[in-house]
């Protein structure tokens, strides 16, 4: 399985990982939940312009490291989606976690992914059990 379109873009001055690794965690998270992606795109963007994003889209004006848009419909086994980050959201959020930049940009793609295959994170246990699969594809990808 592999991704039919896969774009990548750093529109942020941030300095974030090689595009190839962070297509094979992507792949990875989609193939274990057997899904796959006809178009994915990962823009990164300043914290500012996320945070706009948020306030737009879903009336919460806060910082947040990433916004996952599912552009079909969610039951459709082909995934067309987009990812938005904030590598200096992430980069703080390592710093508050005591982890890796490393580690914490590879949790929040596979964070979003898994937002794509239709998971929440609305409730405690649905924050639980994200934790726990975004713990199993770090391990997987040798960065846990």
């Amino acid at each position: 399985m592999s991704i039919m379109q896969f774009e990548y873009f750093n529109e942020s001055e941030a300095e974030v990982p090689d595009p190839e690794p962070v297509q094979q965690a992507v792949e990875l998270v989609f193939r274990h939940e057997g899904r796959s992606a006809r178009a994915l795109s990962l823009v990164m963007l300043p914290n500012q312009a996320l945070r706009a994003m948020k306030s737009q889209h879903f009336g919460i004006n806060a910082f947040t490291d990433i916004i996952a848009f599912n552009l079909n419909d969610p039951d459709e086994p082909d995934i067309e989606g987009e990812l938005y980050l904030s590598p200096n959201q992430i980069r703080q959020n390592a710093v508050d976690y005591d982890t890796s930049y490393e580690q914490e940009f590879f949790r929040v793609v596979i964070h979003g992914c898994l937002h794509l295959c239709s998971y929440e994170d609305t409730t405690a246990e649905e924050k639980t059990n994200m934790r726990q699969l975004e713990d199993k594809y770090l391990a997987e990808l040798n960065l846990l």
